[in-house]
Order: C-alpha cells, then structure tokens, then sequence
C-alpha cells in the first residue's frame, strides 16, 4: 500500500489544482454524515472532469493508494468510511444536469447530483424522479446508484437499478 507522504500530496495537488484538494483542516468543517469515520483519512480529492478523475485514479492505482469514493456520505451501509492512508475522493463537482430527452422521459446526471435539484428538474419538466428518500437534500445520484438506494417509491418504481440507463465510469486504474 502506498503512503500518503509529502511528496504524494503535492504531486496530488498539482494534478488537481486549487480547489481539487482538501486537508486535514479543510475538512475539519465539513459534515462527515452518517458516520463520524467518513473523513477520518483526513485528505480528499475533488476532481472536477472526467478526464481529471481518470488521471487521478491512474496515479492512486500506479502509487497504490487506496481510496473511498463519497457522495452524500448519507448511506447506513457504511461505504463511506475512511482511514489514515487512504484517499476519498468527493464527487460534488460532478454535479451538471447535462441532458434531457423529453420524448423517452429521462435525463443524463453527474454522480454529485444531489436527489432534490434532479426532482426539482423532473417537475419542472412535468416527470418524477420515481425515487425519494429523506437524505434526498444531501444524497448524491452517484452514490444512490452504488448503494442501490430505494427509498420511500421503491415498492412502486424500484430500485436505483431500475432507474438507470447506462454508465460512464472510470475504472480503478483509471
């Protein structure tokens, strides 16, 4: 497993810019959520595109640095817990509603869409989101998606898995 040395953190924040790191005390401001050890590693990325993200998490993967991916940091599964020596990685910045095909009713989101600005967009359009949960105001699309969330409509409209079309991913070695 890689360390977390100086150098590392340095070659992470030239790979992800100004805002693209937060520390120790940058976080130290930011609700953890459910889990209180959802930011105890203590560094997070916040890559901003795609192409960065896959940059990131080919330099994680050749450095052999483990990471936990976040969203809401809403889910009881405790997915989101982190430790000293890994890198979670926060997905807020993905968070364009990005298009909307209004003759087959569906939309294409970032994974740090939160579940209250994509129902708000689907009743602007007339739509429902099909899915609801009281975390909806924090819950991101993303982490939904990997927790296979199903909320208060589940029993009407399924599960997240129900709800998705297809995904565009990055893999672990980016």
């Amino acid at each position: 497993m890689g360390a977390l040395n100086d150098q590392v953190v340095a070659e992470l924040a030239a790979l992800l810019g100004p805002k693209g790191l937060r520390r120790t005390a940058d976080l130290a401001g930011q609700d953890p959520g459910m889990d209180g050890q959802n930011l105890e590693a203590g560094l997070a990325a916040l890559p901003d595109s795609l192409t960065q993200l896959s940059a990131l998490m080919a330099f994680c993967h050749a450095q052999e640095i483990p990471v936990v991916p976040q969203g809401g940091r809403t889910g009881l599964s405790g997915g989101a817990v982190s430790q000293a020596g890994q890198l979670i990685i926060m997905l807020d910045r993905f968070d364009d509603i990005e298009d909307f095909d209004p003759f087959g009713g569906t939309v294409t989101v970032g994974a740090g869409v939160t579940l209250a600005r994509l129902q708000d967009f689907a009743e602007e359009k007339g739509l429902s989101a099909g899915i609801d949960l009281g975390a909806r105001g924090s819950a991101t699309i993303g982490g939904m998606v990997s927790t296979n969330a199903g909320g208060n409509e589940a029993f009407r409209n399924g599960v997240m898995r129900h709800r998705v079309l297809g995904l565009e991913v990055v893999l672990a070695d980016g």
